[in-house]
C-alpha cells in the first residue's frame, strides 16, 4: 500500500533522532523571553545567542499547521523552514494524503514552522526555557491561526504545540488539542528518513490528522 502511493522513496540519512536521549544539562543564561509575534523579521530578541530565526512559510490561512522540532542544517543553509530532504519528504507525504501541490512542490492550505526556530547550538536539544518561550509564541500563533489540524513532528514539536512534555502528551495514535484546535502527533521527519520501517506509522498518524481536519467544522467568518 505505501509503495503504490510513492511512500517506499521516503528513505535517506539523518543527521539527528529528536526522540533520542534526554538534553544535557541547562547552561547558565538570562531567562528566554517570550516570543509571540511570528510576522518578525530578521534577528531574533528572545534567544541569548542572537541568532536569526527560520519563520514560517506557507499557507497565511492553513487548513494544517505543521509544526517540526528545530530546524535543520539544510533549513539555516536555505533560510526557510524544511529544505533539503526532509522537506522533500514532508512534501510527498502530505501529497500522498490527498492536499494538493502548488507551486514548486509546495502543498496548497498548509503552513510549516518550528516549535523552536533557531537551531540549537551544536545540534543540541532546546534547553527548557528557550523551548517555553518559543511554545508560547507558537500556542497564540495557533490560536490566531485556527488550523483544521497541527500535526506535530517529534518529541520537541509535541511539546511546544501542547505545552508540556510527558509520555501521554506525546503519544500518537490519539487526537490530543490546543484549544479547540486537533493535534496529532508523528515521528519527526528525519527519524522517517533513517528508520523507513516507521513509514507504515506515519501513514497511520497521517490518516488520523486528515479524519480530525475533516471532522472539524472551519472557523466561522470574522
Amino acid at each position: 500500500m505505501l509503495e503504490a502511493l510513492g511512500l517506499g522513496l521516503w528513505v535517506g540519512p539523518a543527521p539527528r533522532v529528536d526522540d533520542g536521549p534526554a538534553a544535557p544539562p541547562a547552561e547558565a543564561s538570562r531567562p528566554v523571553q517570550p516570543i509571540l509575534d511570528d510576522g518578525a523579521d530578521g534577528v531574533c530578541t528572545a534567544c541569548p545567542r542572537r541568532m536569526t530565526p527560520i519563520t514560517a512559510r506557507g499557507a497565511s490561512e492553513p487548513a494544517w499547521l505543521v509544526v517540526g522540532g528545530v530546524p535543520e542544517p539544510d533549513d539555516i543553509a536555505e533560510g526557510q523552514a524544511f529544505s533539503g530532504a526532509p522537506g522533500h519528504l514532508l512534501r510527498r507525504m502530505l501529497r500522498a494524503i490527498g492536499l494538493p501541490a502548488r507551486g514548486e512542490g509546495d502543498v496548497a492550505d498548509v503552513r510549516l514552522t518550528f516549535a523552536v526556530r533557531c537551531a540549537p547550538v551544536e545540534g543540541r536539544v532546546p534547553r527548557s526555557d528557550q523551548l517555553a518561550a518559543c511554545g508560547a509564541g507558537l500556542r497564540a500563533e495557533i490560536e490566531r491561526l485556527q488550523p483544521r489540524v497541527v500535526l506535530a513532528l517529534g518529541r520537541t514539536a509535541a511539546q511546544g504545540v501542547l505545552g508540556v512534555d510527558d509520555a501521554s502528551a506525546r503519544r500518537r495514535g490519539v487526537v490530543h488539542r490546543v484549544g479547540h484546535v486537533p493535534v496529532v502527533v508523528t515521528h519527526e521527519l528525519p527519524f522517517l528518513l533513517r528508520q523507513p520501517e516507521a513509514k507504515a506509522e506515519a501513514w497511520d498518524d497521517l490518516c488520523l490528522a486528515r479524519e480530525a481536519a475533516q471532522s472539524r467544522a472551519p472557523p466561522a467568518a470574522q
